[in-house]
């Protein structure tokens, strides 16, 4: 079965099977995440408040039904419900409501993050960003729900949030240039004189250093030369002095990592970068 007909059985099913169950509706719509969109089947709770229940995603369950369970479209559906019904159980043991805690959100850190524009175009439609000048990469606004030992966990700040929260695009850039220096610091791994990896202490969302002017400043007088910027994810970047002379290869390894060995949810960029230090500039290389 090809996916958009799974699609389509599938929400019909599940509203059959939810007839019976009170002020219980099924709502689809588009997820959209940093180089990702997402089918999700959202199934909200109605009375007299309106209640969040649990999401879906129809790929999640297209990949089930045909790596898992051999197209079997009862067993998959089974799997559904079963994750719906766990989903209710934990709406009503915790009395979940859709509308947001907008005090405790306006307390919640803020960081950016720079993505790939064209990949997301239709992303960026919906949520605060900048475009980096001269280049075509993208600062978009990350809320920061919890910091963990091993990275942390959040949710992009879509234009309803920025409402929510009262926040301006220019005030979430101002202030989340000022909390990613404080929550997650810049970290320059020198290989050698010429060559460096700038990241994060915590291995994440380290590519905004990466096309940050104070840090390329500073990488630009340690190694006294112009600078290739290597994208290498969304949470690093390599520097490499630009005396180097074979831009060619450096574009051509870019390509082969993120065919080979980027996921998808991490690429940043096919393209090579350069930092001129005289003009302080950005530019496609």
């Amino acid at each position: 079965m090809k996916y958009e007909t799974f699609k389509e059985r599938l929400v019909k099913v599940l509203c059959e099977v939810l007839t019976d169950l009170n002020n219980v509706q099924l709502e689809e719509k588009k997820v959209l995440k940093v180089n990702q969109s997402f089918d999700s089947i959202s199934i909200v709770v109605g009375n007299d408040v309106v209640m969040a229940g649990p999401t879906i995603y129809v790929q999640e369950l297209y990949r089930f039904y045909t790596d898992v369970v051999d197209e079997n479209f009862e067993a998959t559906v089974h799997k559904a419900v079963i994750l719906i019904m766990r989903g209710l159980l934990m709406v009503a043991g915790q009395n979940i409501t859709q509308k947001a805690d907008t005090d405790s959100m306006k307390e919640k850190p803020i960081i950016p993050q720079v993505i790939n524009a064209g990949k997301n175009k239709e992303l960026l439609e919906s949520v605060p960003h900048r475009m980096i000048e001269g280049l075509d990469l993208a600062i978009v606004y990350r809320l920061l729900l919890d910091i963990e030992e091993d990275g942390y966990s959040s949710t992009i700040v879509t234009n309803e949030l920025a409402c929510e929260v009262g926040k301006t695009e220019t005030e979430l850039y101002i202030q989340s240039n000022e909390t990613v220096m404080e929550i997650l610091p810049c970290e320059i791994v020198h290989i050698n004189e010429d060559f460096c990896v700038v990241t994060t202490e915590k291995k994440v969302t380290g590519a905004y250093y990466g096309f940050n002017r104070d840090v390329l400043t500073m990488i630009s007088s340690e190694m006294n030369s112009d600078l290739y910027i290597i994208p290498s994810s969304l949470d690093e970047c390599f520097i490499l002095s630009a005396e180097y002379n074979d831009k060619e290869y450096i574009k051509s390894v870019i390509i082969e990592a993120n065919t080979s060995v980027v996921s998808e949810d991490e690429f940043l960029s096919n393209n090579l970068y350069m930092y001129l230090r005289n003009e302080n500039k950005l530019v496609i290389a």
